[in-house]
């Protein structure tokens, strides 16, 4: 599908307060790839005065590059209908593994948000910051603090034109925005839980289980790193120690699966069919891995990979070990803190010197939550970390940045995640896999942010018009 990337237009964002009189223009830059436009109103009005409107904001949304994908899965699907892409006597993998995968619609939640981050269109796919309000396209009447509801009086459809009015009551949404987006949220009918991960690209999906010596069984299985040439993880063989394995991956072709061969094999202490590295990360010569609640809770276990030479190495401050990445120069490390807080144990993350030597440590979250691997993503300058609340990007500073991500389940089964070429991929329990982590659909930046108190009611309309 071919899009106009030359569609570039000056856009003015704008807040009014009707109290001071102050007024802030923002002037936008755009440039869309889709052919819709979105345009954002905001209006804070105060029940102290009889439903006096206080503030007013307007400003043009961008429209995610997940659209793009999500229409050229559309046009995919439809072409698998005939030629040599029909599904006719094909097996389910065949077809279904498209260049493009399944996608859903990303637009059936809108939410109000901290990010305050400059809009990046070419390349935001995220839904960052915290979310301070959410509501969907159904009539909503309850107490949920941050839930709002459609008004279907006011919302309508007509050619070209879908209009939208969401409706926040004083108990709804208090808090400090800054963003206004849609995104597709795998919660329920009722409640948002986290943003979708797509697998992005069916040739890059490699079957493991039951393939080339690998076993069928039930096995945990898990760990992942790519050390610039190989991809590396725990795997199971039938019987015997589990086995560190380095994975060939021949990309597939025309929308079939990644062929594999098993390069360098070397065995690990560890036999139990429940036994699983967590993560592994490695450098030129080794790979490291950490075993969360198995083995020696505070302990990098190495493995040489010129040989299968064994060594460990033992930290301090930790109960278990979650997940360990390489950082440039540098290793971070995360796991449960040896030191209680509140009644609880908090995931701690350190950072260390090549000969792990430590340089700070911080908790990035003050609960009992665990890790399941963390992929250091150099091309876009963050570190993605799959926890037991769901996986989240955070800055080379460990500081949170993202919403939740979903992930594949049984994570503590089946842990890992890996940075190839600036792709991540993820481990399952049959295999890893090229992931697209997010499903923004549209993010408008405000030109200030907007704080909304439990004397205001809100009202968010939001207009999308087909150019």
């Amino acid at each position: 599908m071919e899009f106009d990337m030359e569609r570039a237009y000056h856009s003015l964002a704008r807040k009014e307060n009707f109290v001071t009189g102050e007024v802030i223009e923002m002037l936008k830059h755009k440039v869309s790839s889709i052919p819709i436009r979105g345009f954002t109103k905001v209006e804070l009005f105060d029940e102290k005065r009889f439903g006096k409107k206080v503030e007013e904001v307007t400003a043009e949304n961008f429209i995610s590059i997940n659209m793009k994908d999500y229409l050229e899965y559309i046009l995919i699907r439809e072409y698998s209908q005939i030629g040599a892409w029909s599904t006719s006597s094909k097996t389910y993998y065949e077809s279904n593994m498209r260049p493009i995968t399944s996608r859903f619609f990303p637009f059936d939640t809108i939410a109000l948000t901290t990010d305050s981050r400059p809009e990046n269109p070419q390349n935001e796919r995220v839904v960052m910051g915290d979310i301070v309000g959410f509501a969907f396209k159904n009539e909503y009447v309850g107490t949920d603090t941050k839930r709002g509801t459609i008004n279907t009086t006011e919302s309508y459809t007509d050619k070209g034109i879908a209009h939208f009015v969401f409706d926040f009551s004083t108990q709804a949404a208090n808090g400090t925005f800054s963003s206004v987006v849609w995104y597709s949220d795998i919660g329920s009918s009722s409640s948002i839980s986290s943003q979708r991960y797509y697998q992005k690209n069916y040739e890059w999906y490699v079957a493991l289980k039951g393939n080339n010596g690998i076993s069928s069984t039930s096995d945990y299985r898990g760990g992942l790193c790519f050390d610039g040439s190989s991809f590396w993880t725990m795997e199971a063989t039938g019987s015997g120690a589990r086995k560190i394995m380095e994975i060939l991956v021949t990309p597939g072709t025309n929308g079939k699966n990644a062929t594999f061969t098993i390069g360098r094999v070397w065995d690990t202490n560890f036999s139990s069919s429940y036994d699983v590295a967590y993560d592994m990360t490695y450098d030129a010569d080794f790979i490291y891995y950490v075993m969360g609640n198995r083995g020696s809770y505070n302990t990098i276990y190495k493995i040489k990979k010129s040989d299968g030479t064994k060594s460990t190495i033992t930290l301090s401050g930790f109960q278990y070990l979650y997940a360990i990445e390489r950082v440039g120069a540098y290793f971070y490390v995360l796991g449960q803190s040896a030191t209680q807080v509140n009644g609880q144990y908090p995931l701690r993350w350190a950072k260390y010197d090549s000969n792990f030597n430590i340089i700070e440590a911080k908790n990035i979250f003050d609960t009992n939550i665990a890790a399941y691997g963390m992929a250091y993503n150099q091309q876009k300058n963050e570190i993605a970390v799959r926890t037991s609340w769901g996986l989240f990007i955070f800055d080379l500073q460990m500081n949170r940045l993202s919403y939740a991500i979903s992930q594949p389940n049984n994570t503590f089964a089946y842990p890992g995640i890996a940075v190839k070429d600036g792709e991540y991929f993820l481990r399952d329990e049959y295999s890893f896999f090229m992931a697209e982590l997010g499903s923004l659909g549209a993010r408008n930046l405000l030109p200030t942010p907007v704080t909304k108190t439990s004397t205001n009611t809100m009202k968010v309309t939001y207009d999308f018009m087909f150019v």
